[in-house]
């Protein structure tokens, strides 16, 4: 998988990024080092971020530290000789294993995009609060039961052009889109992209592809902007609860995760493991 390059978003949701990295680690690749945007809106987050990065699971590019635009700091972040790009938030959290990519990488050659998060049990579009509209799924490859499908014959989730969140993407589409839109953080990048692209008129851009199951979830239960003001989909954890996780150690269940079916990309269901207390991290809380 040397040829795919992560790059994530994070403000102020140490622990929910950390588990995004260790989930991503266990079910998607060891081998790739996520290139992490972060932003801490005080002293206590950034401590716990620069706690997280000693880990080496990815590659942090702080986002105050940069001198110019967050468009600029964005494009220069893209490895442009690796051909595939997949963008994460860090509410996201992975619970499948992902075995397929070369079969991902072939069937990119006919479409626009390979969705991790997308399979035909996601029947609810939870930001929009009504049910999606599947399109006709036309399996291309039987044994890793994968599908294609036209995004225009759908609706909701499955009709959504573009997103950050676990979907795989050609890096020469990401560095046109991107190249022809404004943006000054994630929000405005993954909602200007999405209406750029309901313009293209080239039938092949609408071409998509999915698994037979879902990979990942976003688990909505805190915002961490104000600009769009989305419905959680469960009871809110605050960051600050959150960021003491981070220092207890405690993890997603993500067993239980992979043992649900559900109907929706962006959920509310918050389970943990055992708390696994670390006196050590307690202390560096304080």
């Amino acid at each position: 998988m040397n040829t795919l390059q992560v790059i994530v978003f994070s403000r102020d949701r140490v622990w929910q990024l950390s588990e995004y990295l260790r989930t991503f680690r266990k079910y998607v690749s060891a081998d790739i080092k996520p290139k992490v945007i972060w932003k801490a809106s005080n002293e206590a987050f950034k401590k716990a971020y620069e706690d997280l990065w000693t880990k080496g699971w990815c590659e942090p590019i702080s986002e105050e530290e940069y001198k110019g635009t967050f468009k600029e700091l964005v494009l220069s972040t893209i490895d442009t000789a690796k051909p595939y790009l997949m963008f994460g938030v860090d509410d996201e959290i992975y619970y499948k294993k992902l075995e397929h990519f070369e079969i991902i990488k072939q069937i990119l050659n006919k479409c626009f995009s390979y969705s991790l998060r997308l399979a035909p049990n996601i029947t609810f579009c939870q930001p929009a609060n009504n049910p999606n509209k599947l399109p006709k799924l036309i399996t291309v490859n039987g044994a890793d039961k994968t599908f294609l499908y036209n995004r225009i014959e759908g609706w909701g989730d499955w009709d959504y052009p573009f997103n950050l969140t676990s979907t795989i993407y050609k890096t020469p589409d990401i560095l046109t889109i991107l190249s022809n839109i404004e943006f000054n953080n994630p929000n405005e990048l993954e909602a200007n992209g999405a209406i750029l692209f309901m313009g293209i008129g080239n039938p092949h851009a609408h071409l998509n592809a999915c698994s037979f199951n879902t990979y990942s979830s976003v688990v909505t239960i805190n915002r961490c902007q104000s600009q769009f003001l989305n419905e959680l989909a469960g009871p809110e954890h605050t960051l600050e609860e959150l960021l003491q996780l981070y220092w207890n150690n405690d993890e997603y269940d993500e067993k239980w995760y992979a043992s649900q079916t559900f109907d929706r990309i962006h959920i509310g269901d918050f389970r943990l493991k055992s708390p696994k207390l670390s006196e050590d991290h307690k202390e560096g809380a304080d």
